[in-house]
């Protein structure tokens, strides 16, 4: 990890956490009030790099697969549609995970009807707060991403809020949809580590933006990225025929549908055995009345 993470991220994470404690009266005092990480001046992070490619083809071609019958709704419809959300939008993968069905709708634009999905705040999270309406490419109109929005009603599109395990404002069940989301693209063969698994798609929807010359001001609002200068600041954010206008430039992303046998998806929830401790039994685990009963004895 980078030291800029590390301190900004988890370093300040269990500061706060451990600074809860304190004024709880769980602990006496913070053990990592003094801890200190020191980033260079001139420390530039790597901000990894755009697919390739035949990496960007494959990821959206085994989208298309069918799925297991053991696999739930949600997650089938999040494979389908979260990586072409994000092909033809740039967006983060939280902000589409966190999409409800009330999120997707049609505006008119100069007299033609267009899709259009609201990322916001009120949905879970935005980065710095802040919210846009990207319109949809008629690619994924003619896919058919608006009729399964329609379908899901108002609520979420790509979890089901009724079956949340544990998890919080810290990790809310749309980012734990993200973070597989990254495991699977990895399983069907995206191994190279310069490239985030996620946050790759934005790179590349920049690469292909500045290929299509699209404009500069309207594709960063597009992504959700800031106003480069203080000019580009006035106005607030591109009307919408000037955002719909600059998403015609992009080209359509090529894809093939899969044959052959679906790649082997590993299990990301394995845990790591402590030395002399006997390794878990294969099969399902104990189910908690039978835990707490034996704990009991």
């Amino acid at each position: 990890m980078s030291p800029k993470t590390v301190k900004e991220v988890h370093i300040a994470a269990a500061r706060n956490f451990f600074e809860w404690a304190v004024e709880n009266k769980f602990l006496i005092e913070n053990p990592v009030k003094d801890v200190k990480i020191r980033v260079p001046k001139n420390y530039q992070p790597d901000q990894g790099r755009a697919f390739k490619d035949d990496e960007a083809r494959l990821i959206l071609s085994e989208s298309l697969r069918p799925r297991s019958k053991r696999t739930t709704a949600c997650y089938v419809a999040a494979l389908r549609w979260t990586p072409w959300l994000c092909a033809y939008s740039g967006a983060r993968v939280n902000e589409i995970t966190q999409l409800r069905g009330i999120d997707v709708f049609s505006v008119e634009v100069n007299g033609e009807t267009v899709w259009v999905m609201h990322i916001t705040p009120e949905a879970g999270n935005t980065k710095s707060n802040a919210e846009r309406k990207v319109l949809l490419h008629r690619h994924l109109v003619e896919q058919g991403f608006p009729e399964f929005a329609r379908s899901r009603g108002e609520g979420p599109l790509f979890y089901d809020p009724k079956l949340a395990r544990g998890g919080g404002r810290a990790n809310p069940q749309y980012a734990k949809v993200g973070s597989k989301i990254g495991d699977w693209v990895r399983d069907i063969g995206v191994k190279d580590p310069k490239v985030q698994p996620n946050h790759g798609r934005r790179h590349t929807f920049q690469r292909i933006a500045l290929s299509a010359r699209l404009d500069p001001e309207t594709r960063d609002a597009i992504k959700g990225h800031a106003p480069w200068t203080e000019g580009e600041k006035y106005g607030g954010n591109p009307p919408m025929d000037a955002k719909w206008r600059e998403i015609q430039l992009l080209p359509r992303f090529p894809f093939v549908l899969p044959t052959g046998p679906a790649p082997k998806l590993r299990s990301h929830a394995k845990k790591a055995v402590p030395a002399g401790a006997e390794a878990p039994k294969p099969g399902r685990p104990p189910k908690r009345r039978k835990v707490l009963a034996e704990a009991a004895e």
